[in-house]
């Protein structure tokens, strides 16, 4: 992360330097001077093709208006987004003068599947369903698939959860991702936990998304569970009439 006061620090000692005032230096940038007061107050941050702009006013490198070596050649390497990689880690040093939307233009390197997860809210469903496609091999937790959800395609999703089936270790983790897989992949991983000794809540949670089949199957494990037909209702939509008929005759 940059450190406001430090490079607004610097704008100013800059533009005091070019003999300018903020008035002059904003008509120069087509801005208003509140934005260079807002710079120099440590309150926001240029973006990145502001600092390229400030740095050829003030006729200095980018390197020296922002006094960060490191942090100075990741802003070049976004000024020129398809000539070499950005990692996600470098993308994170920059944040704050990163438009979220700009993110996509970049040639970003995939070091982890975390880092596809990071990226998921800024670059679009198409773009991180590719991403998530090309690093499946970086999926190593159930909690990875549950982060990345909510962001990529349903067909996708299908794959990398029938993929890691033997990655969950319980019907929470699955009810967490249900709504965002098929009802076939739904039913194929609960199928995992039908014989299990279910609470009633858990069995209501995923009912709605699997086959009725597997509800079934759910019940019949848990049926010391149901002490009462309030018990059952919130499931009756979802089990067979054999297996309702069944439960209201105990």
């Amino acid at each position: 992360m940059f450190d406001l006061a430090r490079v607004g620090k610097q704008i100013k000692k800059y533009r005091i330097a070019a003999d300018m005032t903020q008035m002059e230096l904003a008509e120069k940038m087509g801005i208003s001077f509140q934005a260079v007061s807002s710079w120099e107050r440590n309150e926001t941050m240029p973006d990145i093709s502001r600092m390229t702009e400030l740095a050829e006013l003030f006729h200095i490198t980018v390197d020296e208006l922002l006094d960060y070596q490191d942090k100075a050649k990741c802003v070049e390497m976004l000024m020129h987004p398809q000539e070499q990689e950005i990692s996600v880690k470098e993308l994170q040093e920059l944040e704050g003068i990163v438009k979220p939307s700009d993110v996509r233009k970049y040639k970003i390197k995939i070091e982890s599947f975390e880092d596809i997860i990071y990226l998921a809210p800024f670059v679009g469903r198409e773009m991180i369903t590719e991403m998530a496609g090309n690093h499946k091999e970086l999926l190593t937790q159930v909690e990875m698939l549950i982060l990345i959800a909510p962001f990529i395609e349903r067909k996708l999703m299908d794959e990398l959860v029938e993929e890691n089936l033997g990655k969950f270790t319980s019907i929470q983790e699955l009810v967490s991702i249900v709504p965002f897989i098929s009802r076939k992949t739904a039913s194929q991983a609960a199928q995992l936990f039908a014989d299990q000794n279910l609470t009633l809540e858990d069995i209501v949670s995923i009912a709605p998304f699997v086959n009725r089949d597997i509800v079934d199957k759910m019940v019949i494990a848990c049926q010391h569970n149901i002490k009462n037909m309030q018990d059952i209702i919130p499931l009756a939509p979802f089990v067979s009439r054999d297996m309702l008929q069944q439960i209201l005759n105990r």
